[in-house]
Order: structure tokens, then sequence, then C-alpha cells
């Protein structure tokens, strides 16, 4: 039969860097040698996922993690590590780790997938009577997912201010993360005579059909990066962040007869939603009851 890999449970252990551990079992891991095998999709960090082995090598087994869809500025780092686990001898058990800094995804690099092209090689966990395989045919993989950092970046030229009508609004790119829709804001010289002179930055929720939290930072020119903002936007409309990011000082110094080369990132700290729970009544002449329940994160 041919090989099949589906992810069979996974948990969070809650920690500092909500850690996922995902675990998928792999059949007929022995017809390997002629077949490339992925899973099926999964979601975290906002993210859909899969993770496949190539038939690249005859003499090993490869692993990848690869991301299914990131939009254009989108990226993702994150820690991760696999493992091919031995349930009759915990210390033979295979585990390979990324690099303590992560490794990131991201469509600007056309990066989608990391792992590992020798992962393990075939003649040692493809053998049953090493005990990485049980139950006739079954080998679990074991992937840990931790530290995810979400990022959205973007190359704009500010306009030179024009004195007859300095308070200009520039809207950049819509992108997606968490499965909203977002795009950044950008007031070139403030958005009142409070502020004139420096550049503001709001985040807009684009597009969303639940009631959405998160909590954001936003970095100008790689250098200077603003406070955390926390930000609850409705559902089923357009909405921007209650305050902006300013970046005033040398950030802020705008040229007002010519044109400026910026870089903005913001970066997704938190991401939750609100659940809508429905509870149908018992008496057909009485309507059904949406609940809103808590926030729910997306584990960012």
């Amino acid at each position: 039969m041919a090989p099949n890999l589906q992810l069979h449970r996974y948990l969070n252990l809650h920690d500092s860097e909500e850690t996922h551990i995902f675990t998928f079992l792999l059949e007929n891991p022995d017809d390997l040698y002629s077949i490339e095998v992925r899973s099926n999709q999964f979601r975290f960090g906002g993210l859909d996922w899969y993770i496949y082995t190539s038939r690249s090598s005859a003499e090993y087994i490869s692993l990848y993690l690869r991301v299914v869809h990131l939009d254009k500025g989108v990226s993702a780092t994150l820690k991760y590590a696999f493992s091919i686990i031995n349930p009759q001898n915990a210390k033979a058990t295979v585990r390979n780790e990324s690099p303590p800094e992560g490794r990131t995804f991201s469509q600007k690099d056309e990066v989608f997938s990391w792992g590992w092209k020798e992962f393990a090689r075939k003649d040692r966990v493809c053998q049953r009577h090493r005990g990485y395989i049980y139950d006739i045919n079954k080998m679990e993989i074991q992937l840990e997912i931790k530290g995810i950092r979400i990022f959205y970046e973007e190359e704009l030229t500010l306009p030179g201010i024009d004195p007859t009508n300095p308070f200009t609004v520039i809207e950049c790119n819509q992108f997606t993360v968490g499965g909203f829709a977002w795009r950044l804001v950008v007031y070139p010289n403030g958005e009142d005579m409070e502020n004139r002179g420096k550049i503001l930055v709001r985040l807009q929720c684009a597009t969303g059909r639940q009631l959405s939290r998160c909590r954001t930072r936003i970095y100008l020119n790689e250098v200077y990066q603003s406070e955390e903002f926390e930000s609850i936007f409705p559902a089923n409309e357009i909405s921007e962040t209650d305050r902006p990011a300013r970046f005033d000082g040398r950030a802020g110094q705008r040229l007002f007869d010519s044109e400026v080369d910026i870089h903005l990132k913001i970066e997704f700290l938190q991401l939750s939603y609100m659940v809508e729970e429905f509870i149908p009544l018992s008496n057909p002449d009485t309507y059904p009851i949406f609940v809103l329940n808590e926030f729910e994160g997306i584990y960012l």
C-alpha cells in the first residue's frame, strides 16, 4: 500500500513560547523509496502548514515543514523540531532542531519550506526490529513549533508635502494574517496641526467577519520602533487603531519639497478573535441565540 501521512493529534503546552506539538502517523513507510508524501494541512499562528517527505534520496528519509501561502510582504519566523519516535526506546528517538534563532518563511525571498534532506537513514528507522515501526506499518513523527513571529513589510515613497494640502494619506497594500485582511495607513506629515511634521502610521482592519483583537508593534526603517498597541476591531466593517504610531525626531523629519523613501514593518505580537456560539431553542416560535464567548488566540 502507498504511504499515508496524517495528523493524529496536537498538544498546546501553554508555555511562554506557545509551544505546540503536532503528532503525525506515517503508514507504510517502507514505500518511501519511490513516492513523495505530504500530510493534511493544519493551522498554527494564523497560517496553514503541512509537512512532507521527498523522494530525493534512496538512503534517507527527508522531512520538511511548508507554509501553504504567504501574501506579498508577509513573513513568519519560528523555531521547530522534527522527531521520529521510537516507542520501545525513547533514547533512540531521532530528533533534529532548527537553529536557536529559528527559520524564516518569506514570500519576498520565495522561501516556503525548511527541513532536512537527510533526516534519518531508512535502513535504521524502517527496519521493524529497530522499534520505530509499530502496529505492523505505523511510524510516529512529531513536529514541535514555538516562538512564532509574523511580520508584514513594505517599501514606499512619501510624496513631498504640498503646503496647500499638508495632511495627505497613503494606504498601503492589503495583506492577510490570521484570516483577517489588513493594511497600513500612513500620514506623511501627521493628521492634524498637533502632529504636523511627524510620520503617523495606523493599522486598518479591512475585512473581518469576527470581532478581533490584536497587539502589534510598528518599525520604521528597521531602526525606530513604536510602543506596543493593543486594539479591538469590530466585525464586518473597516476600522483603524484608536491611536497611531508616531515617529518624530530624526525618524520623522521631512523635507517639504522632496520625496522620501521609507521602509515600514509591522509585527503581530498577539492576535485573537471573539467566538460566536449558536444556541438553538426548543420552542420553534422563538429565534435562536448567538452568544459571544471570550477571545480565542491564534497563537502568535
